[in-house]
């Protein structure tokens, strides 16, 4: 994974003990297909066990419609970002 924000209720006031969790995820560009669908799926399975609550999941590659990627990236709160940095030749 390469950023992980949160989004939604969760960076609000409304948020509560009914909420679920909103997640816009970046994974690396240079994945194979396999291995984002491994990720993915990954993600999907196991963080609604580890946070306790559901989870909506977004891939950022996946958002096309302007108007949410435009609301998304007013109120999106980074969470994690990898380290490592990519280097090309």
């Amino acid at each position: 994974m390469k950023q992980a924000y949160v989004f939604g209720s969760i960076v609000t006031d409304d948020f509560d003990n009914n909420s679920d969790i909103d997640l816009l995820i970046t994974l690396q560009d240079n994945l194979e297909p396999g291995e984002y669908t491994d990720c993915f799926w990954g993600l999907y399975f196991e963080l609604p066990e580890i946070l306790g609550r559901p989870v909506d999941l977004v891939m950022s590659e996946t958002v096309k419609n302007p108007f949410f990627k435009k609301s998304l990236d007013n109120s999106k709160e980074l969470i994690y970002e990898s380290e490592s940095k990519e280097v090309s030749f």
